[in-house]
């Protein structure tokens, strides 16, 4: 009865959250900007929250006794969702940063069997784990094989919800890899494209981008056939067939295609200008995408997107109602041991409209 409750919830809450965005831009000073959107259908009242170091975190195996437990070497910063213990995303004071998507379908996490409890690490425990634990890629690949990842039941608005999540990690130097529950494994892939979205499987999304070998951000050449000649109508011809619909697959591929064809840029400015501009093909406006067509489910946009600079230790953040682009710096952030953890509501108040009226010249 219990797995029926959370299938009918899960249809609730989750048929339509499936259009999370992720991607890594590399400047040519060696600046690595990752781009992340969140959206869902249900409010999720996001939260951005310090971590300091060395707080403490208890967790228990599925049988009530002792799991992975820790005490943070690095303090960090994440975003939550419905006032729950889970890190969607974040970053760390290292520039180590996970952003936790929603995998439909596939997702099974671990089992724990006789004698892995001290092992036992449920899954919404995972990205503060890889935050308060690491500072490279290689640190947590390292790690990963000591875990069992396993499903635990949060209460969501009264109800149990285990949420169906995989994830991305990417340091400072560039270097990122995916972390993927299917079938009750645990799967680690390099991520050398840093492009991530929802389902299907990571290695899918990979080989399925052979079929879109064609495209090219130059024009086609003009072509004659019995003496007339036919050119293309306007600019952007080569690209023709990159998807443009919202669903995970077709958002690998475009943004596969934005990042590795957009002019490289110099500097962390230029990387984070960039980054805007590549997220902006992505943006969920309310009421695009919908379920079937008589349900009720809530409509799904894009709540949230973060830029994390991963150098410089900046996260950069913006709302759907709130355009403005803000910024938290890290290095400013007091994460001493016994420093009080603080936060700041994702969706907050418009900032005022820059008035450059006076600034009109003749």
């Amino acid at each position: 009865m219990l797995r029926k409750a959370l299938i009918v919830l899960f249809g609730f809450f989750f048929a339509q959250a499936i259009a999370c965005t992720h991607f890594k831009i590399t400047a040519q000073d060696g600046t690595v900007v990752i781009g992340r959107s969140l959206e869902f259908g249900p409010n999720l009242e996001s939260n951005i929250i310090t971590v300091p170091r060395d707080t403490a975190f208890d967790n228990k195996a599925p049988d009530g006794s002792a799991g992975v437990s820790w005490k943070n070497k690095f303090g960090y910063v994440d975003l939550n969702g419905f006032q729950l213990p889970l890190a969607v995303d974040g970053m760390n004071e290292k520039g180590l940063s996970i952003g936790a998507l929603y995998f439909p379908n596939k997702i099974q996490y671990q089992t724990v069997s006789t004698g892995e409890d001290k092992h036992a690490l449920p899954y919404y425990a995972f990205g503060d784990w890889v935050l308060g634990n690491f500072s490279t890629v290689a640190e947590v690949k390292a790690a990963l094989p000591t875990l069992r990842v396993y499903a635990k039941a949060l209460e969501v608005q009264g109800k149990p919800t285990t949420f169906p999540l995989h994830y991305v990690i990417t340091d400072a130097s560039g270097q990122s890899a995916v972390v993927e529950f299917v079938d009750g494994k645990m799967n680690v892939y390099d991520n050398k494209l840093g492009v991530f979205t929802n389902a299907p499987s990571f290695p899918w999304q990979l080989t399925n981008l052979r079929n879109y070998a064609n495209l090219s951000p130059y024009s086609p050449a003009a072509v004659k056939v019995d003496g007339i000649e036919y050119s293309a109508t306007g600019q952007g011809a080569g690209m023709f067939g990159l998807p443009g619909d919202t669903s995970p697959p077709s958002r690998f591929v475009k943004i596969a295609f934005l990042v590795d064809t957009a002019k490289e840029v110099p500097d962390a400015a230029g990387a984070l200008n960039l980054a805007q501009h590549i997220m902006n093909n992505v943006d969920i406006p309310f009421g695009l995408v919908r379920g079937v067509k008589g349900d009720n489910s809530p409509l799904e946009s894009t709540q949230w997107v973060v830029f994390k600079d991963l150098k410089n230790h900046v996260l950069y953040f913006k709302s759907y109602d709130n355009q403005t682009l803000q910024a938290i710096y890290l290095d400013k952030l007091n994460f001493a041991k016994g420093a009080k953890s603080m936060k700041l509501p994702v969706e907050n108040k418009q900032l005022p409209i820059a008035d450059v009226t006076s600034q009109l010249t003749d």
